[in-house]
Order: structure tokens, then C-alpha cells, then sequence
């Protein structure tokens, strides 16, 4: 039997439509290549090839992917909740 994992998405950070991501995406290589394009530098081109690899690794490095069994879950929505709910000022303050 396969086990059952569970993901907890957290939709209070805003999404980004695709379209900007991938106009994001294409300034950012434009800025890197560009000038070696501009030039007609090999050199230039190879180091904004490389600085785009070392960009992309530490995205990599920053991703999480994490798969939780149910009781894992449960307990990452309780810390969740209670971060939550000490973030939120009380009602009752005057």
C-alpha cells in the first residue's frame, strides 16, 4: 500500500500570472547576454551563461518540495495556525 502524502499550499502570497514570469524570465537573460551579444564577445556571452546556471541552482537550492504524511500535516497546519494566531492583534485591547 502506498502511503499518502500531503501538500500544504499557502495561498497568502500573491500569485503571479505565467505570462509575467516568463516576461521576467526573458528581460533577465537579456540583461545577461545582451551586452556580449551587442560586442560580439564570446566571453561575455559565456559568463551571463554562467550566471544564469548559478541563478538557476540557488532557485533550485531555495524550492521546497516537502511531501508530508498526515500526522506530519496536521502538525504543520497547528504551527501554522498558531503563527497565525499570534501575528493577529487582539480584539480585546483597548
Amino acid at each position: 500500500m502506498d502511503s499518502l502524502n500531503i501538500k500544504v499550499i499557502d495561498h497568502r502570497h500573491k500569485h503571479v500570472p505565467m505570462w509575467l514570469v516568463i516576461l521576467q524570465w526573458l528581460i533577465l537573460v537579456a540583461i545577461l547576454f545582451g551586452p556580449g551579444v551587442l560586442v560580439d564577445s564570446t566571453a561575455m556571452q559565456w559568463a551571463g551563461f554562467i550566471v544564469f546556471l548559478a541563478g538557476a541552482f540557488l532557485c533550485l537550492l531555495g524550492s521546497t518540495n516537502e511531501k508530508l504524511t498526515i500526522e506530519q500535516a496536521r502538525t504543520r497546519l497547528d504551527e501554522l495556525e498558531a503563527k497565525q494566531t499570534s501575528k493577529t492583534p487582539s480584539s480585546n485591547r483597548i
